[in-house]
């Protein structure tokens, strides 16, 4: 059994010994679903819910098999199969570069209400990641270093207070103490 890593930030990308494993959009889409629970077993219809949205097709299960077995083919093990359905492969290592994370997680499941509150809980915790990353960086005395990056994350996340605070303590740090009352 391979190491294998899979990426959930935009387009899901499986990666094993040989570099990067080409799958088509559903079955990137089904390693994804797999990913929201990783240490359980999902169900077809819990896969099919996460892939297809309000619109499952009645071959869904039959689908799902397929993906699967397309799956298995292109990697062999990432995908084991269950008294419940299917779950991720021990072997499987999920999102172990979130410094390199781009675009918005589990871009290719369906725009549902659960794929959304998914997507906002995974961003919120790599945002307190990176908040606690940033804020360490400016205890050490590096606030000019970092300030380019805090302003970079603000502007996208204006609203986030504890990303503000945190610009306002880089400024401060770099001598822009009006800029930080501002």
């Amino acid at each position: 059994r391979g190491q294998w890593e899979l990426s959930t930030w935009g387009v899901t990308e499986l990666r094993g010994g040989d570099g990067l494993v080409r799958l088509r959009p559903r079955e990137r889409a089904l390693l994804a679903s797999l990913a929201t629970r990783p240490a359980e077993s999902s169900s077809s219809a819990q896969i099919a819910e996460l892939l297809w949205g309000d619109d499952v097709p009645p071959t869904a299960r039959q689908a799902i098999q397929n993906h699967v077995a397309r799956i298995r083919a292109a990697a062999g093990d990432v995908v084991d199969t269950t008294a419940g359905g299917y779950r991720l492969s021990p072997s499987v290592i999920i999102d172990p570069h979130p410094e390199n994370a781009r675009g918005e997680p589990f871009a290719d499941l369906a725009d549902t209400v659960e794929v959304a509150g998914l997507r906002r809980a995974v961003q919120s915790r790599r945002d307190d990641v990176w908040l606690a990353d940033m804020s360490q960086r400016l205890d050490t005395g590096d606030g000019q270093n970092v300030l380019a990056d805090i302003e970079q994350w603000v502007t996208l996340r204006p609203d986030n207070e504890r990303g503000v605070r945190l610009h306002a303590r880089a400024l401060a740090m770099s001598g822009r103490r009006r800029d930080a009352l501002a």
